[in-house]
């Protein structure tokens, strides 16, 4: 539930252009989890419970400065708690938009299973190189979904505006920096792939075991940031269900195939992993056809 609050504030603040707020609040309850995850651990030997104690009381402190932030305003978006109620009108918007979105992170979870049942098949260093390669590429995952956020606030706020034109800028511009940003970190992870596992495990089969994964995502990493871009510009200019099914068709249900035909006949590490450009490439091209057709019924000015 505070996850939820924090999520629906930070959003709010960010579509009328703050952005700091949100992130100075993130980090308030980073640091307020980690003081707690030493006080309830270390000091008071809670465990596995304390750290989740931690979690959750840091994700409280943010919903309430989030909260804090939307109920001392005096603009428009101001959270005044006696009014809240349900509005039929705006909530189907939010169901229109937003359950498609809830339904393809899920359907992603479920190929990414299937994807992680098959490199458990290849023991524990191949599961742990995948763990630290995984993690590693988040960190190239957050900038891509910041940059998608950005397209999916700014072509909405100009589509309420009614500056048509300044949506076509604004995928322009997000596609400048997801092209730049996704390249340049995909290109320094590959070069550095080695002492970056190692960070996480120091066992040369476990590195071995990432930088497969590492070597074959990171040099294309920049197709699922641009992918990612494409997503968050259909989302903003009222399309929600046209990036999911073509997102789902093309990474979760092209994965699936690619398991059951590329993977069977050459059950590789090379071949399993391969799946993700693909299904990035696959997924884009998709993406700019049902943008291109999108973008014509749109007004010119």
């Amino acid at each position: 539930v505070f996850n939820l609050l924090y999520n629906i504030g930070s959003g709010i603040l960010r579509a009328i252009g703050d952005s700091r707020r949100p992130l100075y609040v993130l980090i308030v309850c980073t640091l307020t989890n980690l003081v707690l995850d030493l006080l309830f651990v270390l000091v008071f030997h809670m465990g596995v419970a304390g750290a989740g104690l931690a979690t959750i009381l840091s994700q409280a402190v943010s919903a309430l400065l989030v909260l804090r932030f939307l109920a001392r305003t005096s603009e428009c978006y101001k959270l005044t708690i006696r009014k809240i109620r349900f509005h039929l009108t705006i909530l189907r918007h939010i169901i229109k938009i937003g359950l498609p979105a809830g339904i393809q992170s899920s359907l992603f979870s479920i190929s990414n299973v299937l994807i992680q049942s098959a490199i458990n098949s290849f023991g524990a260093a191949a599961i742990a190189g995948n763990t630290a390669a995984a993690s590693i590429e988040g960190f190239a995952t957050t900038v891509s979904n910041s940059i998608s956020q950005a397209a999916l606030t700014f072509s909405s706020q100009n589509m309420g505006a009614e500056k048509y034109a300044r949506v076509r800028r604004v995928l322009r511009v997000c596609l400048a920096a997801t092209f730049v940003c996704g390249l340049t970190l995909g290109l320094l992870i590959y070069t550095f792939g080695t002492p970056l596992l190692a960070l996480f495990n120091t066992d040369p089969a476990v590195i071995a075991s990432g930088l497969v994964r590492v070597r074959h995502n990171m040099p294309l990493y920049v197709l699922f940031c641009m992918q990612d871009t494409f997503v968050g510009q259909l989302r903003g200019v009222g399309y929600s269900l046209l990036p999911t099914i073509t997102s789902l068709s093309g990474i979760c249900l092209l994965r699936v195939v690619w398991l059951y035909t590329a993977f069977a006949a050459s059950p590789t590490l090379d071949t399993l992993y391969l799946s993700y450009p693909v299904s990035w490439a696959a997924t884009l091209f998709a993406l700019v056809v049902c943008y291109a057709v999108v973008v014509r019924k749109m007004p010119k000015a």
